[in-house]
């Protein structure tokens, strides 16, 4: 059965590649190489097919390269200056520092996949062109659904789950039995992160859960029409499928940040005066299903929100903060790779590892996008616009939750998601169309 799905998982892929050219590789890299946002599937290939995520690391990197030199010659200042020039320098100290420490170039071209910038660069080469605008829904259609099988497969789908990668690669794995995880049911609206906490794929729950929230974020987009897909009239049917299946995932995971950092946007949308007035009964409606839901669950869902001091969610990122701060410290310039826990902050992560400047760096293009995304929505939103900055907002929204609570977790969707709202908001304005 698995390996009927890695055939099909690889049919697809070839067909992405060759609808969407530079973004079906991307998506490629997303649905079948990556060790985060598809790390069952790579180990599971790469266990029939020996060498497997290695030629995928060289074409990765083979495919980086060629996009950046695209990127180069076709990027508009905006974008060269703001994003280009900050990643490929972030780059160049990571390196720098990387060689300072004597760390090998295993290590270095692992941080640089794990910086979602490759994909980034690919997902912006290939989305260009016009008529590409509904690849990342379809993308997230076959993933969500790949998801869904492999959830409910359970041990019968063994061999391409997640936790068979963490199996791997956990040093303690021979006192941890995984199977009991991988054949847990479906969960429904139990609020308990690790006794229902579920891989799919994926390389940990955090990155099932941001992958999620993506879903949830395009299916309400296409739901309600902030934007549409193009040729076709299905918008609103396609928005409802995301939607059920990013709700069904994401209560599989329950990763907090991304989704609250989405549901702040929707509270700032949904409490303008205009929309309270025009859509009165449908929030009283609302709040007494919220009111209900509270009370019949017995605020358990309150405790998953805002965790107790002494959780090990809490617990670990305060000393992964403060390990990182000491490493630092220590060497301001080049930072220190340690032996401990890391900050769940991204950028922090890099300054801590590679010094300030890199983290710097890295940074700037994230932040940029944030707060020119969010200008322009609030200027859309003044004028009672809900349309494509809206859901570029939504999409930033889902990068900042991870960003700054786990860090990039599934790599290869942070750099599609950055370069989709890079697009959205008009920031990428190809020069031609020439490339595919």
């Amino acid at each position: 059965m698995a390996i009927l799905i890695l055939i099909l998982i690889l049919f697809i892929s070839f067909i992405f590649i060759y609808k969407y050219g530079f973004a079906g590789i991307a998506a490629a890299f997303m649905l079948c190489g990556s060790v985060t946002d598809s790390a069952g599937i790579l180990y599971g290939i790469d266990s029939i097919f020996p060498y497997y995520k290695l030629l995928v690391w060289i074409m990765a990197f083979i495919c980086f390269f060629t996009a950046l030199v695209v990127l180069r010659k076709e990027g508009n200042k905006k974008f060269i200056t703001w994003y280009y020039i900050p990643f490929v320098l972030s780059i160049l100290f990571i390196f720098i520092s990387v060689t300072y420490q004597s760390l090998d170039s295993a290590y270095f071209s692992s941080t640089i996949l794990f910086s979602g910038v490759p994909f980034f660069c690919m997902w912006i080469v290939g989305r260009r062109k016009e008529g590409r605008e509904n690849a990342l829904f379809y993308l997230l259609l076959v993933h969500g659904i790949i998801s869904l099988i492999v959830i409910l497969g359970k041990n019968h789908l063994n061999l391409i789950n997640g936790f068979s990668y963490v199996y791997r690669i956990d040093a303690n794995a021979v006192f941890n039995d995984y199977s009991p995880l991988i054949n847990n049911d479906l969960s429904l609206f139990s609020f308990d992160k690790y006794k229902v906490q579920k891989t799919a794929q994926f390389q940990n729950s955090n990155a099932l859960g941001f992958f999620a929230s993506v879903l949830i974020g395009s299916g309400f987009a296409l739901y309600f029409k902030y934007i549409k897909l193009t040729n076709t009239n299905s918008s609103k049917s396609l928005g409802i499928v995301l939607l059920i299946i990013g709700l069904l995932l994401w209560l599989n995971s329950l990763t907090r940040g991304p989704i609250i950092f989405m549901f702040l946007v929707f509270v700032y949308i949904y409490t303008r005066g205009w929309k309270i007035s025009k859509n009165f009964l449908m929030y009283f409606i609302l709040l007494l299903i919220v009111v209900a839901f509270t009370f019949s669950y017995n605020f358990t869902f309150f405790d998953f929100l805002i965790p107790s001091s002494d959780n090990v969610s809490v617990t670990s990122r305060f000393l992964g903060y403060l390990e990182g701060y000491n490493a630092l410290k220590n060497n301001l310039l080049l930072g220190l790779h340690y032996e401990g826990f890391p900050p769940h902050i991204y950028f922090f992560k890099i300054m801590a590892y590679h010094g300030l400047p890199a983290g710097l760096l890295i940074a700037i293009p994230v932040f940029h996008l944030a707060i020119h995304s969010f200008k322009k929505f609030r200027k859309d939103l003044k004028q009672k616009m809900i349309g494509e900055t809206t859901f570029a907002i939504l999409l930033v929204a889902t990068l900042l939750g991870v960003y700054l609570t786990n860090g990039t977790v599934s790599y290869v969707l942070f750099g599609i998601i950055l370069a989709e709202a890079c697009i959205r908001s008009n920031i990428f304005v190809a020069k031609n169309n020439k490339i595919k």
